[in-house]
């Protein structure tokens, strides 16, 4: 079973405000952080360790985590055993997944672009498909596809060193389809949809279907994340 956490940023107008939760997430994190040079790019960073440090405590009980990553960068978790998790951040969103399988999300803010970045990025029958639709319903289209996708490359754990053109996203009678060299990969499952009028949001999830069906999104409020820190600053305390 996966579980879904979403933290919305939009409240935060400075990574001054909100420099002293550095404390509260790992050294590789903070070292990720400070090479950021935008306010922006730091607080979702920030928020994303914060986020799975929070999830970590409130389904598993842990307060620490160990990571790795695979051959290909992908974050992989050593400990605890068994959990798996991914991030992603974008626009006013941090989104994690979390769980007891593989699995890939991401998050999309739905700018307007020239959408004949598809042609690049997509394979054939996506383009036809995005270019097929009402004017109106395009970019709403690229995005789902393009989050989609990119759920997948994260959730196999193979990132940019898969093109995004060499599999095809589409949707059949049974579901979300992924289909790899002329043949579907029927060991994931996919779900996508708006998580506000500006963000597109996907999950990639290895098992069954039925696991990943109409799975909540738990928004973390400020306050949560206040109260989780809190109870660190007051472990830490009574354990000099």
């Amino acid at each position: 079973m996966i579980d879904l956490y979403a933290y919305n940023i939009s409240g935060i107008h400075s990574f001054r405000e909100v420099a002293d939760l550095l404390a509260f997430v790992s050294e590789g994190r903070r070292q990720v952080i400070s090479r950021f040079h935008f306010d922006e790019d730091r607080i979702r960073s920030l928020f994303a360790g914060l986020l799975l440090r929070y999830a970590l405590h409130e389904k598993y009980g842990y307060s620490e985590s160990a990571i790795d990553r695979n051959e290909y960068g992908k974050p992989i978790m050593k400990e605890p055993e068994g959990v798996f998790f991914n991030l992603s951040h974008s626009g006013d969103w941090v989104f994690l997944g979390i769980g007891d399988c593989n699995l890939g999300v991401d998050v999309e803010r739905m700018d307007v672009i020239d959408l004949s970045i598809a042609d690049e990025f997509f394979s054939t029958e996506e383009c036809t498909y995005i270019h097929s639709r009402k004017e109106a319903d395009r970019l709403d289209k690229f995005y789902t596809i393009w989050t989609l996708k990119e759920s997948y490359v994260k959730n196999i754990g193979k990132g940019l060193c898969m093109p995004l053109n060499h599999f095809v996203i589409s949707q059949e009678h049974d579901g979300i389809v992924v289909t790899l060299h002329g043949q579907r990969d029927d060991s994931v499952w996919f779900q996508t949809r708006n998580i506000d009028a500006h963000h597109k949001i996907a999950w990639c999830v290895s098992g069954s279907g039925q696991e990943i069906e109409n799975i909540p999104i738990q928004i973390v409020t400020t306050e949560q994340i206040q109260s989780f820190t809190q109870g660190k600053k007051t472990e830490r305390r009574s354990h000099p």
